[in-house]
């Protein structure tokens, strides 16, 4: 997600009661594993993507919980 502006460890607020609309960071559970990615449309399909090269196609065992509504660095630990 660094391509798409957030570092590891960054801090996240969710809006779970928000729905996830095209251009949102949303946080999800995909693979029994909570990721963040961002939605977007991809050949007419809404995906989610890191950025980068992956993209997931939102179906199965994808599940998003809320919306990204803000986020914070941390510089130094």
């Amino acid at each position: 997600m660094a391509g798409l502006g957030l570092q590891m460890g960054s801090l996240l607020v969710v809006d779970r009661s928000r729905d996830a609309e095209i251009g949102d960071y949303v946080l999800l559970v995909h693979n029994d594993r909570f990721l963040c990615r961002l939605l977007e449309l991809h050949n007419g399909t809404k995906t989610l993507t890191n950025g980068k090269e992956e993209i997931i196609p939102i179906e199965g065992e994808t599940t998003i919980l809320g919306v990204v509504t803000s986020a914070t660095q941390i510089f130094k630990k």
